[in-house]
């Protein structure tokens, strides 16, 4: 069953001239699209082994990115850390969904949380789908630091 809902994420090839942030952009929305297309998607793909198929289409992911300089390593790095944050992200939301009766937090809680309420008076919920968008640049730009250091293994 894992192996059918990875199947269904519909990259393709990158497109004509696409830098390689913008890829992995929407590599990473399409899983986030995927995934909770199906109940517990992220718990049911979690920790299972891809098979041939997934493979062959991963190291063509990882091609396209060599081809835009990333050395083999940092390419799987990456996707795979991307991969993981999205997981991770969905299999949180799935799990608040299948929690609908959680209780709402007292005023008390407010009053002794004033940080993280200023935060969520800010930012929304953070496990909404602002926090998503607001965390796919932090981990790109994590990726381009370790992909523009000479000292990292990132760069070919």
């Amino acid at each position: 069953m894992a192996r059918a809902v990875q199947a269904r994420h519909d990259l393709g090839p990158p497109h004509e001239g696409e830098p390689w942030r913008d890829r992995l952009v929407r590599r990473a929305r399409e899983r986030r699209r995927v995934l909770p297309a199906h109940r517990d998607g992220a718990r049911l793909v979690a920790g299972t082994s891809p098979g041939p198929s997934i493979v062959t289409a991963f190291d063509r992911e990882l091609a396209a990115l060599v081809r835009q300089g990333f050395a083999p390593i940092g390419a799987m790095r990456a996707i795979t850390a991307i991969g993981a944050f999205v997981t991770g992200f969905v299999l949180e939301e799935q799990a608040h969904e299948a929690r609908p009766d959680e209780p709402v937090p007292s005023p008390d809680a407010a009053a002794e949380t004033p940080t993280l309420m200023a935060a969520i008076g800010e930012g929304g919920s953070p496990d909404g789908p602002a926090a998503f968008e607001d965390g796919l640049p932090l981990l790109l730009n994590g990726i381009e630091a370790a992909h523009g250091s000479a000292a990292a293994p990132y760069r070919r």
